[in-house]
């Protein structure tokens, strides 16, 4: 029978002299284990430990369903968060428990600002039930930092294991991640940069472990990437401005090539969705190129002729602003149908969902 010795490693460069255990137990096999690590990472690892020779075994870490995305946010002003949270507030006062879990990483002052603009949006329609109480509990949105009281935090974590959770938006620093495994975050948003990739890859790893689409989201301004920013890598600078695939950039920096048969592109990443010719892109392009107020729906005229049997027949005539609307609407459900479905289809959208792109053009004309 061996002893085993097993370590979990969360490396840092100044490890220490670990490798001592190898020279008194030179027979007894070491097994460490780590997450995704570079090439640099994996080699101060083995030095560390004293290891000769090791096996490595490795998988590629692509997360395959997640989808990434960087946006320029404002640097300063009242409403510096504004176009970020009020697209999340409307969304959670309609949906309410039935809104996709989503995580908001940013600095303690962040979050805070983050809560109070929640509270002050939401109002009443904060808690959920509306006949319940004012609780902590019982509010659509929380927040996990560390000094948020730990019988709040324990009470959370075990909820969303759990699946019970009533909060769906959790505005989250550092403090939440490791050791928290909740299958069914679909949305992580930062807020600011991460300092280094592995700080980033182990946060927007929180979302889609269920294997469903999943989005991870930046908000940069220039204060989160400027150069006065002592701790932030390059890599992390260059992730979020670059004009490239960021799936790429990520495998790339842990030593991975991307695996092929990444269709559709769409759901790789915002520099693959601006160059998509998929039909849904291509609709989602012209949904965004066609300028219309929504018009009430009044039909410009009503008649009522006779058929051969002699009933009336009703018609009805609409005006053409009011059929680009309904263009509108069935172009925007379209595109919603391929957010929905994602990677889950069966052939194209068209035939797992009974909606080809064709009925556009059949409905208006009928």
């Amino acid at each position: 029978m061996h002893l085993f010795s097993v370590l979990r490693c969360s490396f840092r460069p100044a490890y220490g002299k670990i490798g001592v255990l190898s020279n008194l137990f030179p027979a007894v096999p070491v097994l460490a284990l780590t997450g995704t690590a570079t090439r640099a990472t994996k080699s101060g690892i083995i030095d560390s430990l004293g290891l000769s020779d090791p096996v490595i075994v490795e998988s590629n870490p692509d997360r395959a369903n997640l989808y990434y995305a960087s946006y320029v946010r404002p640097d300063r002003g009242d409403g510096k968060l504004y176009s970020i949270l009020q697209p999340i507030v409307v969304e959670l006062k309609a949906k309410k428990n039935q809104m996709p879990l989503t995580l908001i990483y940013g600095n303690l002052e962040t979050i805070a600002e983050c809560f109070v603009f929640f509270s002050n949006s939401m109002g009443k329609d904060q808690y959920y039930p509306s006949t319940a109480l004012p609780l902590a509990k019982n509010r659509l949105f929380s927040q996990y930092h560390a000094q948020y009281p730990e019988h709040e935090r324990n009470r959370i974590v075990e909820e969303l294991v759990k699946g019970t959770c009533i909060h769906r938006v959790l505005f989250v620093t550092i403090a939440f991640g490791l050791g928290i495994d909740c299958n069914n975050i679909r949305r992580v948003i930062h807020i600011g940069v991460p300092y280094t990739m592995e700080d980033y890859c182990q946060e927007v790893g929180r979302a889609g472990r269920d294997g469903l689409p999943a989005r991870a989201d930046i908000f940069y301004n220039s204060y989160d990437i400027s150069k006065s920013r002592k701790n932030m890598s390059d890599v992390m600078r260059n992730f979020v401005q670059s004009k490239q695939c960021k799936r790429k950039m990520i495998l790339s920096y842990f030593d991975h090539d991307v695996p092929k048969n990444q269709d559709p592109a769409h759901m790789c990443c915002d520099f693959h969705s601006c160059q998509c010719s998929c039909d849904d892109c291509e609709l989602a392009r012209a949904l965004a190129d066609i300028d219309v107020d929504t018009p009430q729906y009044q039909p410009s005229a009503v008649h009522f002729p006779q058929d051969q049997s002699g009933e009336e027949v009703k018609e009805t005539t609409l005006d053409a602003k009011v059929k680009t609307q309904i263009k509108v609407d069935l172009i925007q459900y379209r595109v919603n149908l391929q957010r929905e479905l994602g990677r889950s289809t069966v052939g194209s959208v068209g035939i797992s969902s009974g909606f080809p792109i064709e009925l556009i053009d059949l409905v208006l004309q009928h």
